[in-house]
């Protein structure tokens, strides 16, 4: 099993800057420890949760 334990990029929706993913949500994009210390980016979790 691959293991995603560092968060990489975390966008949250907001009015204000205009920045907007679907009604109103956060996108995560999760990264194995490793790898990210060897700068391979090439297997990503990517995790949207939207809010209404």
């Amino acid at each position: 099993m691959r293991r995603f334990d560092t968060l990489l990029l975390q966008i949250i929706s907001n009015d204000e800057e205009n920045i907007m993913w679907g009604d109103s949500g956060i996108i995560k994009f999760f990264i194995n420890k490793q790898k990210l210390l060897n700068l391979d980016f090439s297997d990503i979790y990517f995790i949207a949760e939207q809010y209404e």
